[in-house]
């Protein structure tokens, strides 16, 4: 991900109920946003510590922060993954997932994955039948 600025870790400690609200005004100013369950809030922001003390003070209500810290982050590591679930494309003739050595082919107007080149010569002898 390419990112501009240097990376702050943002902590806030919030008063009681004010967490949700909290984290709803962050969201214009940072780019990642986490409410906890104990009531806290944090977000990691791409700007230099001095540049979010601004923003950050004209979109909070200061009565609703007890406490806070903006921190500079060295390293973040964020890698999502879908758990189980794989996703990958289906060969549009024979229902086989298409890996590496699938193929792309333009038909018409139209982009068809395949798994293999048999399937290339049966998806043209179809699209010529149709045509």
């Amino acid at each position: 991900m390419l990112v501009e600025g240097t990376t702050v870790l943002i902590e806030l400690e919030v008063a009681p109920g004010e967490a949700e609200a909290v984290a709803e005004d962050l969201v214009p100013v940072i780019e990642h946003v986490v409410e906890t369950v104990d009531g806290a809030v944090q977000g990691l922001a791409h700007r230099g510590e001095e540049e979010i003390r601004e923003p950050l003070a004209e979109e909070i209500d200061a009565e609703s922060i007890r406490e806070y810290s903006v921190r500079l982050v060295p390293a973040s590591h964020w890698e999502p993954t879908l758990g189980e679930m794989s996703v990958g494309i289906e060969c549009v003739v024979c229902g086989k997932s298409v890996d590496s050595g699938g193929v792309s082919i333009d038909l018409g107007e139209d982009s068809y994955e395949v798994c293999c080149f048999f399937c290339v010569t049966e998806i043209e002898a179809q699209y010529e039948q149709l045509s």
